[in-house]
C-alpha cells in the first residue's frame, strides 16, 4: 500500500462544529461529549458527531481527526470511501495547498493507495 500525505492552509471560518482549534477541551469532557482514549491520555474520543477525535495540550484543543464524515465538504458518509482525486478537487475549491513546513492552522491528509486514510487538522507552530 502507498502512503501519500497533502497539506492545505486551514481556514477556521469553514469548521462549524463545536470543536475549535485552541478552544477549550473541559466544556466537552463535563457534558460527557468526549471520553479519554484509554492509551493516550492527550487524545479524546467524540461520542456523537464530527470530529471523530480531538487531541488537547494543557486543555486547549490542539487539533482533530477526521476518519468518517468530513465537515461538510464530502457527500460520502464516510471519509475513506472519497478517491484521492475527488477530495483533492474538492478541497482545492475552498483551501490553497501548502507544503509540510507550513506554520499556521493546517488541513493534513494521508491518502492510502488512491483512497483518503484520514484527515487532521492542525495548529502548528514553530515553538
Amino acid at each position: 500500500m502507498k502512503r501519500s500525505l497533502n497539506f492545505w492552509r486551514w481556514d477556521e471560518s469553514l469548521n462549524h462544529s463545536a470543536y475549535k482549534l485552541g478552544g477549550e477541551l473541559a466544556p466537552f469532557i463535563d457534558q460527557g461529549m468526549v471520553v479519554q482514549n484509554k492509551y493516550d491520555p492527550f487524545l479524546y474520543e467524540v461520542i456523537h458527531g464530527i470530529p471523530d477525535r480531538v487531541r488537547a495540550s494543557s486543555g486547549q484543543i490542539t487539533s482533530f481527526f477526521f476518519e468518517k464524515r468530513f465537515l461538510e465538504f464530502t457527500e460520502h458518509e464516510n471519509l475513506w470511501e472519497m478517491k484521492k482525486f475527488d477530495f483533492i478537487e474538492v478541497i482545492n475549491g475552498y483551501l490553497e495547498p501548502c507544503d509540510h513546513n507550513y506554520m499556521g492552522d493546517i488541513l493534513k491528509v494521508m491518502f492510502i493507495d488512491i483512497f483518503v486514510g484520514y484527515a487532521k487538522i492542525l495548529r502548528k507552530t514553530d515553538n
